[in-house]
């Protein structure tokens, strides 16, 4: 059983992510970011949250950007145990204005 049709969880995040862009490769990128939600702004059956994840990108033009890479987010149930959400590559894409 996937863990919405279980639980309901939320929380506010606090973290941040890193970009390793120098201008000799090209375009391309490497990152990580992490992110946690404490037990004191985690919310519903959440105790804690826990979200990190690894990716390469390339700056198509100086406001957008494509990646790719893999990421992982648990959470820690109220009752006990841990369930994960999500453990898996992932594709995005990040506009700035």
């Amino acid at each position: 059983m996937c863990i919405r049709d279980r639980y309901d969880v939320s929380g506010i995040g606090l973290g941040g992510d890193l970009l390793l862009l120098p201008e000799s490769w090209g375009g391309f990128g490497l990152g990580a970011f992490l992110y946690y939600a404490p037990s004191v702004v985690a919310f519903q059956d959440a105790e804690k949250i826990k979200e990190w994840g690894v990716f390469a990108s390339f700056q198509i033009t100086p406001q957008a950007s494509i990646m790719a890479g893999f990421q992982n987010i648990e959470v820690d149930i109220d009752n006990g145990g841990t369930a994960e959400i999500e453990d898996g590559g992932f594709f995005g894409v990040d506009i700035r204005f």
